[in-house]
């Protein structure tokens, strides 16, 4: 293949570094925006070419000396070679070319606010580590299911690192048929275990008790498989959503950066600012990150979950927050807007978060139990730039659209934008 000089004009969304040359586009790994780096073409594809780095001929400005000692072999950060302020620029600017090149909407029109950074290091409360065998624990190397061992992680925070020997313990006799592991911080010093098990485990639960009674930092530990969980000791895990107000989650889903997750959260009663009569529909609900702070503002709050576990502890933390206006759904986001819509409920202010993947097959129940308001927060900007397209079809504006960094060292970003239904005034009806 061929072997060119080329410089990179941007980074995309992925681990890529983006040139253009009078042959089209080439994708190089490794590479930091205003390098010019000697590279050579791996694979020719429609409209575009992959590179592999060979020689920074003159290093950008952007471009820093990794300070972990597993880059590049580990595929867990892609952006540890780029310094932070050109990390959030590439962030915004993605951002801004998905919703544009995507979801349609003209660069007049749209209003991207200055991204929210977070600390660089130590920022993850909770990591999901692969396993290999029965004490290996890393990361997979990009694009491969050849794991990288690591004994420190410098975007995890000091208790999920303190807790990496006590994890390899505890697989040392629980499973081999362990693949994924998760080790959350539950509290200054203390941690949980979360195990994805495919099978049978060797040993019943008496090893995990008397494995707990042996490391006393750790509180618990959640097992579960398809169709299938089981916990030993109190694995709970605590975010702080306001002050002084957190949820609980029992191994579910939370934000990995929990300060990063109060700023989300801010941003969010930013863009709905709820009020005292708003009825709230929140998809996606998790255990009620989003949920609960809404109902504090409004008159009523439907969160709607999936997951029946999640749907649990959401109603256990609405009643230890005190909130009687709460009401959870375990359904797809899909069925109950449906059944909302078909049954005539209509909301002032629909929120939503959905997975990576999007709300595409929800759009449509969801445009038809909207009033005015929408606030999408998403984790993909591909996806969300798409929903966005097809919410403006449905009769919705875009508005405000406020990025922020939950993940710095990678390429993922989280945003939060508010829609509007065409013809409705902010200050207007709420029904």
């Amino acid at each position: 293949m061929d072997e060119i000089t080329v410089t990179i004009e941007s980074l995309g969304y992925g681990i890529f570094g983006v040139a253009r040359t009078d042959r089209g586009v080439v994708f190089v790994p490794g590479a930091a925006p205003g390098d010019v780096a000697r590279v050579r073409v791996v694979a020719e594809k429609r409209g575009y070419r992959e590179a592999e780095l060979l020689e920074v001929v003159t290093p950008s400005p952007a471009r820093r000396r990794p300070p972990c000692r597993y880059v590049p072999e580990c595929g867990g950060c892609g952006w540890q070679h780029v310094g932070y302020p050109a990390q959030l620029a590439a962030k915004q600017a993605i951002l801004r070319d998905a919703l544009t090149r995507l979801g349609g909407v003209t660069a007049e029109a749209l209003d991207v606010r200055p991204i929210v950074p977070s600390a660089e290091w130590g920022y993850r409360h909770r990591v999901t580590l692969r396993v290999a065998g029965e004490q290996r624990l890393g990361f997979y190397r990009h694009r491969s299911h050849r794991l990288v061992e690591i004994e420190f992680c410098p975007i995890a925070d000091d208790t999920v690192n303190a807790h990496l020997p006590a994890a390899r313990d505890w697989l040392r006799g629980a499973s081999t048929t362990v693949r994924r592991l998760e080790i959350a911080s539950s509290g200054p010093g203390r941690a949980v275990l979360v195990a994805n098990a495919e099978g049978a485990f060797r040993h019943d639960g008496e090893y995990h008790e008397k494995f707990l009674r042996g490391h006393r930092t750790i509180g618990g530990i959640v097992l579960f498989g398809k169709g299938w969980r089981r916990t030993f000791g109190k694995p709970v895990v605590r975010l702080e959503v306001e002050d002084g107000s957190t949820i609980e989650s029992e191994g579910g889903f939370t934000q990995v950066n929990p300060a990063g997750n109060r700023r989300l959260v801010d941003a969010v009663l930013a863009l709905a600012a709820p009020q005292a009569d708003d009825r709230v529909l929140d998809l996606y609900c998790g255990a009620g990150n989003l949920t609960l702070p809404l109902a504090r503002r409004a008159r009523q709050a439907v969160g709607v979950e999936s997951d029946p576990h999640s749907v649990t502890l959401a109603r256990r933390n609405a009643d230890r927050w005190g909130l009687a206006n709460c009401r959870f759904i375990a359904e797809s986001a899909a069925a109950a807007a449906g059944a909302l819509a078909a049954a005539g409920e209509r909301f002032s202010l629909v929120v939503l978060d959905p997975p990576r993947s999007g709300a595409l097959e929800a759009l449509e129940a969801l445009a038809a139990v909207a009033g005015g308001r929408i606030v999408y927060v998403s984790c993909d900007p591909n996806t969300l730039a798409r929903d966005v397209g097809r919410l403006t079809a449905l009769g919705f504006s875009l508005g405000p659209v406020q990025p922020i960094d939950l993940f710095p060292q990678t390429h993922h970003l989280e945003s939060v934008v508010r829609l509007e239904r065409r013809g409705f005034a902010a200050t207007g009806a709420r029904r």
